[in-house]
């Protein structure tokens, strides 16, 4: 099945993409649509700050997101060869500032290059060679495709939205998302699904993969620590998690409709609101 459709002048028609840079992706106004990253912030903060990300034309500087970006591209875009070292050299001398000068060209040259220091190159290659020595995942994450982009129309509202897997086997009918963690265990990553919104996500590519291609798909996180001994773990998005977040997805759109027919994106409440007390401040009265 042919899933490459060309884009338009504007929003790109409904299907399934692969030459996606990740920054026309994220900032783009041709990519400003619903996605599972926007009903998170949605719900976690407000309209207004998802206003605010479609807005945004900038990459994030945050050491964490160009870590996990390398991480990303170096293990599941191989081919593309993106992440590069930056060169140790003293830039206050002659000799450093030429050789630096030199790196910025080719960086320049190269599309959508990640620079970061040989450490963390090092780290990279560490957890990649643990992640590939499961034979499982070096067949699932081998002959797939990578930063695979999806647009499709909302049956409901028919606003445009978006997702990009991090790898997609066709023949399977299987996304994977690849996710760096500091602790990758049963416990603190089913935390981790609910307090970073990862349900939603996995809910949200499998609605929107069966939509664009008509056959439903199965949904694994890889989560590897980013410490030694860069342990991996490999989870599945369980029913109940699809139904919780099934029911906020639909109140998520709803919200996203209503301002897009409003032109308003309001903030946090203008009320006074009461502090609500955490649930793990009563288990440990």
């Amino acid at each position: 099945m042919k899933h490459d459709i060309e884009l338009t002048d504007d929003h790109p028609k409904q299907g399934l993409y692969l030459d996606i840079s990740n920054n026309e992706y994220h900032h783009t106004e041709k990519f400003t649509m619903l996605s599972s990253g926007g009903i998170r912030t949605l719900l976690g903060k407000s309209p207004s700050h998802l206003k605010a990300t479609f807005e945004s034309t900038e990459e994030s500087k945050n050491p964490n997101f160009i870590f996990g970006s390398a991480t990303h591209s170096y293990i599941l875009e191989p081919d593309k060869k993106n992440v590069f070292i930056e060169p140790d050299v003293d830039k206050r001398t002659k000799e450093g500032k030429e050789l630096y000068a030199k790196f910025k060209k080719i960086i320049e040259k190269k599309k959508n290059a990640i620079v970061i220091n040989s450490e963390l190159m090092d780290i990279i290659k560490n957890m990649k060679e643990i992640l590939f020595e499961n034979k499982m995942l070096s067949e699932l994450l081998g002959g797939g495709k990578s930063e695979v982009t999806g647009v499709w129309d909302d049956p409901i509202y028919n606003f445009k939205c978006k997702l990009r897997n991090d790898y997609w086997q066709e023949d399977l009918n299987l996304i994977i998302d690849y996710k760096t963690a500091i602790d990758a265990s049963l416990e603190a990553f089913s935390k981790a699904v609910f307090n970073y919104g990862y349900h939603i996500q996995a809910q949200w590519y499998k609605t929107g993969m069966k939509i664009i291609t008509g056959v439903a798909h199965d949904f694994i996180f890889v989560v590897q620590e980013k410490t030694p001994p860069y342990s991996v773990a490999i989870y599945n998005a369980s029913m109940e998690m699809s139904e919780i977040a099934e029911i906020q997805i639909k109140k998520a759109k709803q919200i996203y409709n209503d301002c897009l027919k409003e032109n308003k994106w309001p903030g946090y409440p203008k009320d006074i609101q009461q502090i609500i007390i955490p649930s793990w401040i009563r288990s440990n009265l």
